[in-house]
């Protein structure tokens, strides 16, 4: 059976729990938990050569030749860094309204946006109302079950000290574009899927059509209304196009 390696997004891994069990029907699936996103991870420095290198030592444990490389909002720019650092390995690459292409936050564009935000963030996201401040326009629907359940894991993510301090650690560093990464694109040959929320507001709609102009073997989808969590909100079109995108290719369609 072949394999689907799914990298999460700063909200953790259960954002993707519903395309995960979507496609462990026909493949399996590997969905790590990334360097400072568990509660007994130290205080780290985020690097984008580090987490390539975790999804690689992933990979070579368990002994995968080549595998479909999905990555949805901070995972996206892991698995654009992973499948231009080791092409040969990635099959496939699904990029779910991907970070890495624009910035995420307009402070990161100034050489003074990282050491404040990181001077402010930690303290600030200890309280409910600034989590809820920050997380509520990734939702179109803030009345339902999915968005108190999503809060609800935010806000355990918030309880340490130290994961506050590596989520404000990780969100200022994978909040800006890929360096080079229009050169480096040019020279993919790995097929791409590009599947965006249409009315996005952290990972913007612009970036997806960038994507699209910028990779040689792509197919884009848009799904208008939808913002940052659509995945949750919206599985279903996130789960279609997967299956199509990767049984199709397998069968040469």
């Amino acid at each position: 059976m072949e394999t689907m390696l799914m990298l999460h997004g700063m909200g953790g891994p259960n954002p993707l729990n519903l395309l995960e069990e979507d496609v462990k029907q026909y493949m399996e699936v590997i969905k790590p938990v990334m360097p400072g996103f568990r509660e007994e991870d130290p205080i780290i420095e985020y690097c984008d050569e580090d987490y390539v290198e975790y999804i690689e030592e992933i990979r070579k444990s368990k002994g995968i030749e080549q595998m479909v490389v999905l990555g949805y909002s901070m995972g996206g720019r892991t698995a654009l860094n992973y499948t231009l650092t080791y092409p040969n390995r990635v099959k496939q690459l699904i990029l779910v309204d991907s970070a890495g292409v624009e910035y995420l936050l307009p402070p990161l564009r100034f050489s003074w946006g990282k050491p404040v935000l990181k001077w402010i963030l930690p303290s600030l996201l200890r309280f409910g109302c600034i989590q809820e401040m920050l997380g509520k326009p990734d939702f179109v629907n803030t009345k339902s079950a999915i968005y108190q359940l999503g809060k609800q894991w935010v806000a355990d993510m918030m309880k340490s000290k130290t994961m506050r301090k590596n989520f404000v650690e990780i969100l200022t560093s994978i909040g800006k574009p890929i360096p080079n990464l229009k050169e480096q694109l040019n020279q993919l040959h790995v097929p791409v899927l590009i599947l965006w929320a249409g009315d996005d507001k952290t990972a913007k709609v612009s970036a997806a059509y960038w994507l699209e102009k910028e990779s040689k073997e792509k197919e884009l989808y848009i799904l208008p209304g939808y913002r940052h969590m659509a995945p949750l909100e919206k599985p279903d079109f996130y789960t279609q196009h997967i299956r199509e995108f990767v049984t199709h290719r397998r069968e040469g369609v």
